[in-house]
């Protein structure tokens, strides 16, 4: 039986930043790294983020002794990891640009660092299959179509954040059976877990 690694992203996957993130998106919606550090990293902003409805099956599975890891394009502070704990979302493995160094050959770390989010993220997929084996089931949630992108051609399995967290969003308003008719997507077994685990039948992917 194959074992599952589930890689979350944290902006707009579990937690809402939009308030001190989306004002620093390009285009491509790659964060601009300088300015993230320099505006939006203030301790009291940090703790005014929400979370998202995905969080919640985050912590599920964290509570279950699940495989969870964090890939996420912050430069973690202190702050961040404050939210984490209180939130109940801190996972035993972080993945971020301040911990490059550790994983990472020196003359390759500015370059990661500097990369666009999905480059960024394809090299720590790939420092994930190297630890875990390509025998593991790797299930990657995130928000950045480039990122899930490239998660599929690495072989991982790719949810959308964004339409699950709606899913979820409105299964909460409306109730799992007038859900049904969402759920045939590509990723279809996984998103009915979710929302399954979510909404009391006890399922985890």
């Amino acid at each position: 039986m194959q074992r599952k690694i589930h890689v979350f992203d944290l902006d707009q996957t579990v937690i809402n930043s939009d308030h001190r993130v989306k004002p620093l998106l390009d285009s491509d919606n790659n964060l601009d790294l300088q300015r993230y550090k320099d505006e939006a990293c203030k301790h009291e902003l940090i703790q005014q983020d929400s979370l998202l409805p995905l969080a919640t099956y985050m912590q599920q599975l964290l509570q279950q002794g699940e495989i969870v890891v964090i890939c996420t394009a912050r430069f973690m502070s202190k702050s961040d990891y404050v939210y984490l704990r209180k939130n109940g979302l801190r996972a035993p493995l972080v993945l971020s640009r301040d911990q490059l160094h550790k994983h990472f050959q020196a003359e390759l770390v500015n370059k990661i660092y500097n990369s666009s989010d999905s480059k960024y993220k394809g090299y720590y997929m790939d420092l994930l299959k190297a630890k875990f084996g390509n025998n593991s089931d790797f299930i990657i949630y995130d928000d950045h179509q480039g990122v899930l992108a490239v998660a599929r051609e690495k072989g991982f399995t790719a949810i959308d954040a964004l339409q699950l967290n709606a899913m979820l969003d409105g299964a909460y308003r409306q109730g799992m059976e007038d859900m049904e008719d969402q759920l045939y997507t590509e990723n279809e077994e996984i998103i009915d877990c979710v929302m399954t685990s979510l909404l009391g039948n006890g399922c985890l992917a």
